[in-house]
């Protein structure tokens, strides 16, 4: 079990890469599986499929980045806007600012000293993160293992 858990500590960004590419083969075996009911060969199909996720994700990204640089543009004009909108109420929370202050602050009496102390629930569940990152990554193993059963069997 200890060496388990060193694996996944030390492991965690291949582990992360791992379980990301196992997770995209689902996402892209549908496409994958129609390309090849056009008569696509396999090894081209999936070399499609993720060839046409790529250029999404690429179109996806130049369309936000084109958006944000119009935004970055109007930011001043905007900016402007709501300054002038929020200006009277700035002025407001100032005028209750200054009325704090000539009241003043009332003389602390019956003030109980608070010091903070961590729990042993706290030194417990410290590395929780890690621990629950491994029970996830088991918890999908009787997953894979039933979908490899259910392809390899095929429709009974």
């Amino acid at each position: 079990m200890g060496l388990i858990v060193v694996f996944a500590y030390y492991g965690e960004s291949v582990l992360a890469v791992l379980f990301f590419a196992i997770l995209l083969s689902f996402m892209l075996s549908p496409v994958v599986q129609a390309l090849e009911y056009l008569h696509i060969p396999r090894a081209m199909a999936a070399l499609i499929s993720v060839v046409v996720l790529l250029a999404a994700l690429y179109g996806i990204t130049a369309a936000s980045y084109n958006q944000a640089l119009i935004f970055a543009d109007n930011v001043p004009k905007y900016s402007q806007k709501i300054r002038s909108i929020l200006q009277p109420y700035q002025q407001q929370a100032e005028k209750l600012e200054k009325t704090g202050e000539a009241v003043g602050e009332p003389e602390p009496s019956n003030v109980v000293p608070v010091r903070q102390v961590k729990s042993w629930t706290e030194v417990l569940t410290h590395g929780a993160g890690t621990v629950t990152d491994i029970v996830l990554a088991a918890s999908f193993i009787p997953f894979l293992e039933r979908v490899s059963e259910i392809k390899l069997a095929g429709p009974k």
